[in-house]
């Protein structure tokens, strides 16, 4: 809800809770002497008192609100004082000039001093709500700020993992090149176009956040043509996916990066090949390995499936579900 807005309903709600006791005393049918001599409550009086108040709350309300916001801070509090008292005593000198020429609105001789207290009292009401309403609004910015800025660092993070070139799998990707080169050049031509064309998709998916199953199993074949030809017959990847999940969307590379976890933390030898199973279980993209963790240490920092959980939740509301048992690890991605 918006400044003015707010100005407006405040502004109506303060004008007709001071009216409601005037109208309450009009319906009663209250005929009693002593306060009629002092007071006389009328319809036109009490919808004079409702026009100026609200028209004092909203001149208020609207200054303290929105106006002053545009001042400078080192000058705001003495002008905030100044305005607020200059407000009150042009409506106490207005009030008394309706009041003596235009329309006898109370015949009480304490009417100016009256009027001057109640509206006194008004005015501590209204800069307690302004003041409120701007805390109010300030905390709901600076929660909007924080937020934007969050965004925008792990947005930046997402980035960065999406231009890096893993420099491992780029090394073993030239080594097994330079073995094709020499045994089969016909292999190595359309090693070279699955690596391109791997490449070409990463950089170009910086511009990107999500992307269709469909779209993503392209990657992925070319990922794992260049994987199998590393590792031959001793790696093998098996896809299920229904038909009906092919235009669910994903983050980008978020297959490519589940092969990519598995191939990195598993020993793949003639003595034990890896299978990999990639299959569809409702709206989730599961992928499954054998679990056969390499003799030789490798530090493990999980950034890789940090960071895809970091592009779920941030493009899908959702997270990564891993189970990691005695045989197997798997890894469950959510579509949207």
């Amino acid at each position: 809800m918006n400044k003015n807005r707010l100005t407006l309903i405040v502004s109506t709600a303060l004008s007709i809770l001071v009216s409601f006791p005037r109208v309450l005393f009009m319906l009663s049918g209250n005929n009693n002497e002593a306060i009629n001599s002092v007071i006389k409550i009328t319809l036109e009086d009490t919808l004079i008192r409702f026009v100026l108040l609200f028209c004092f709350s909203f001149v208020t309300l609207r200054f303290n609100l929105v106006w002053i916001q545009n001042v400078k801070k080192r000058n705001k509090a003495l002008l905030t004082v100044l305005v607020n008292a200059g407000i009150l005593f042009t409506w106490a000198i207005f009030f008394y000039l309706i009041n003596e020429f235009v329309y006898n609105i109370d015949s009480s001789v304490l009417s100016p001093v009256v009027n001057i207290v109640q509206y006194f009292f008004i005015l501590g009401i209204l800069l307690m709500s302004s003041f409120l309403i701007n805390l109010i609004e300030r905390s709901k910015q600076d929660a909007i700020e924080k937020e934007v800025l969050l965004q925008k660092s792990l947005q930046n993070e997402l980035d960065a993992l999406k231009s890096q070139i893993n420099p491992h799998f780029l090394f073993n990707s030239l080594n097994t090149l330079s073995r094709l080169v020499r045994d089969d050049p016909d292999a190595a031509d359309k090693f070279i176009n699955k690596l391109s064309f791997l490449f070409r998709y990463i950089l170009q998916s910086q511009e990107q956040t999500l992307v269709t199953v469909e779209e993503e199993l392209k990657v992925l074949d070319s990922y794992v043509y260049l994987i199998k030809q590393r590792y031959k017959e001793n790696f093998d990847i098996t896809l299920e996916l229904d038909h009906q999940i092919m235009q669910k969307k994903i983050p980008v590379l978020a297959m490519q990066m589940l092969v990519e976890n598995a191939v990195k933390h598993n020993e793949i030898s003639n003595h034990r090949p890896l299978l990999m199973e990639v299959y569809s279980e409702g709206n989730w993209i599961v992928g499954r390995n054998v679990l056969q963790q390499k003799n030789s240490y490798v530090e493990s920092t999980n950034k890789g499936l940090y960071n895809l959980n970091a592009m779920i939740k941030i493009y899908c509301g959702k997270e990564l579900e891993i189970l990691k048992s005695a045989t197997h690890f798997t890894v469950k991605i959510p579509t949207q």
